[in-house]
């Protein structure tokens, strides 16, 4: 189960985020939000989400 919990996070979550953009200002700002560490956040938070979902 573990195996398909990575494969499904690293398919949606594994290439970062493609922002396009012509003002350069709005670029930076998502580059500086949107850092490797977030990155890392949102896979881990992915990984959460799929082992441990959450029905009412």
């Amino acid at each position: 189960m573990r195996k398909l919990v990575d494969q499904k996070v690293g398919y949606l979550l594994g290439k970062p985020l493609s922002i396009q953009t012509d003002n350069p200002k709005y670029a930076d700002a998502w580059d500086e939000v949107f850092d490797s560490a977030m990155y890392c956040r949102m896979q881990s938070t992915g990984k959460e989400a799929v082992n441990n979902p959450y029905f009412e």
